[in-house]
């Protein structure tokens, strides 16, 4: 489960490093619903779980507003 999340996690910042905000928006979806499996299952901590998904989807609208400009 942890890999799973950090290989979609890589995934979505290669998307990003290529200026694919689409594609990374689409990844987001599956890292955020695999983080909150593994937190439900206590495989890693819910505030863990949060952190991920806040610092993600940050980094992707700060690439969606640079893209927009």
């Amino acid at each position: 489960m942890k890999t799973e999340i950090k290989t979609s996690i890589r995934k979505v910042l290669e998307a990003l490093s290529k200026k694919d905000v689409s594609t990374a928006n689409d990844l987001f979806k599956l890292v955020a619903k695999k983080a909150d499996q593994a937190a439900t299952s206590k495989t890693i901590h819910k505030n863990k779980a949060a952190r991920i998904k806040s610092r993600l989807s940050a980094r992707i609208v700060k690439a969606a507003q640079s893209a927009a400009s």
